[in-house]
């Protein structure tokens, strides 16, 4: 299990993968899958969300809130990327814009 507090930090700090509005974003874990009650994913599947988006995430669920995204994979593939870039600001910035417009 990956535990990374300075990749949440990181990731907290960019702009939201869904609307692109920086200022206010969370580390957003993507639960697909059993993890069983209060188990979390590893950290290296975190994506930056609003806390807006972040509340619906959570209140609508992941298959529903990502399939306007193109699906829970396709969020799960992003966040590995952005795992694999941590630290790195610029490529990440360009991973999300890809995510948004892809």
């Amino acid at each position: 299990m990956i535990r990374s507090k300075k990749h949440l930090r990181f990731i907290a700090s960019l702009p939201c993968i869904t609307t692109g509005l920086e200022g206010s974003t969370q580390a957003a874990h993507i639960r697909s899958g059993f993890y069983g009650l209060g188990i979390k994913p590893d950290d290296s599947l975190v994506v930056p969300l609003s806390w807006q988006e972040h509340a619906r995430q959570h209140s609508e669920g992941e298959g529903v809130f990502w399939l306007d995204f193109g699906g829970v994979q396709r969020a799960k593939d992003f966040a590995v990327r952005l795992y694999e870039n941590t630290g790195d600001e610029f490529m990440c910035r360009e991973i999300l814009e890809d995510f948004r417009h892809g």
